[in-house]
């Protein structure tokens, strides 16, 4: 392999860039202060708008970490040249950790089943599962479990472009399969909890998986997203094809249509049945608002990114792509925001949803660029990189 090959695999470490990335940093900081002040006013409005920031950042780098694994598992050839992008996504998790702190100040505010006093008895019954202490150690569980799964992985790789060792890559092989169990369970417990018991007395089975398909959709469109802005100023040229682009678009309209397959699953049987405690769910999002965007969601989160991506050409066509993932994003927070706001408060955007959104994203995107920049874009020493540069769809 000539250099001619791995040219502009590491992006330059200048004062610029530094710069930069203190910018958007202190502009995510600025954002959590003043989300901060808006406590004082409407603590409730401020601790939903929050959840709903940490929670669209959060599951965006669960799908980084999850395709990460699952390339693992599949001994996938084609995806090495794009896997480190994935992998410093997934190593921000631990941010989380910090950024989680607020959620447990302001959890009396979220979760009615924290209000002891003001409790009935179906919710006495759950108390075993859905108290403050369970609750935490859970929590935390889950994300010290996803830090350790991404840092593992992520070092693991850079390790690799400095010295290879077989023996790290088999055990990343073995690791990959069962991380991908725990990922599956944990990713449903933490929807679970965080989520769908802000409507205590609601249940559904299906709503883990629902929770990992938004995941991994919107975590496969901010890989391809920072992959299409590294080569616009030309880094990974040669590297990264249509090819790849190709595959990843695949997987992107695969994964739109799966998201749509679990949400109307969820919906079918609980509306055929119209059992009350199940219904109560889409009963908030059916009324005062909410129904406008119930039935816009379907247009705008499947059936626009379905007809635009069904075509292999545009699947290749670049600037299509980004604009489709930036799309499928935005129709991401807006999913997260349909599932967590009608249960605290009703159809609105106020100015702690924007700050909070704003604090957290830059905070975290600062954060990917810090490590993006620290290694090279692709593991210039993987034993199977020139099969992945020489990948090619038939």
């Amino acid at each position: 392999m000539t250099l001619q090959v791995f040219h502009k695999t590491r992006i330059p470490v200048n004062k610029s860039l530094y710069n930069i990335i203190l910018l958007i940093t202190f502009i995510g900081v600025l954002g959590l202060g003043v989300w901060v002040f808006t406590c004082v006013n409407n603590p409730k409005d401020a601790f939903f708008s929050y959840l709903i920031a940490f929670m669209t950042t959060l599951t965006i780098s669960l799908g980084c970490l999850i395709f990460v694994l699952i390339q693992y598992a599949v001994r996938a050839g084609w995806s090495i040249v794009v896997r480190r992008i994935a992998e410093v996504i997934s190593a921000t998790i631990p941010l989380f950790i910090i950024l989680f702190i607020p959620i447990l100040i302001g959890a009396k505010y979220l979760f009615p089943w924290m209000d002891i006093d003001h409790i009935d008895p179906i919710l006495k019954a759950k108390l075993p599962y859905l108290n403050t202490t369970f609750f935490t150690i859970r929590s935390f569980a889950y994300l010290i479990i996803w830090s350790m799964m991404g840092l593992w992985f992520y070092i693991k790789s850079i390790k690799s472009d400095k010295i290879l060792k077989e023996y790290d890559i088999r055990i990343n092989l073995m690791l990959s399969a069962p991380c991908i169990f725990i990922f599956a369970l944990s990713i449903s417990f933490a929807g679970f909890d965080w989520i769908m018991s802000l409507q205590p007395h609601w249940y559904s089975t299906i709503f883990g998986v629902y929770i990992f398909s938004g995941s991994i959709l919107s975590g496969l469109c901010l890989i391809t997203i920072i992959l299409i802005v590294l080569q616009k100023y030309d880094f990974g040229r040669n590297i990264i094809t249509l090819e790849h682009y190709q595959d990843l678009g695949k997987l992107i309209f695969g994964f739109t249509i799966f998201w749509a397959y679990i949400a109307f699953s969820q919906f079918i049987i609980m509306w055929y049945a119209a059992i009350p405690e199940e219904m109560e769910f889409y009963y908030h999002r059916l009324q005062h608002g909410w129904e406008y965007l119930s039935w816009i969601m379907p247009i705008s989160h499947f059936f626009l990114p379905f007809f635009v991506l069904l075509s292999r050409h545009m699947k290749r066509n670049k600037v299509v792509l980004f604009w489709s993932c930036i799309w499928i994003i935005i129709m991401h927070f807006i999913d997260i925001y349909w599932l967590i706001l009608p249960a605290g408060s009703s159809f609105t955007v106020t100015i702690s949803l924007l700050v909070s959104i704003i604090g957290i994203s830059c905070v975290w995107i600062g954060l990917i660029i810090w490590i993006l920049v620290k290694e090279h874009i692709i593991p210039i020493k993987d034993p199977r990189l020139v099969e992945s540069i020489n990948f090619e769809n038939f």
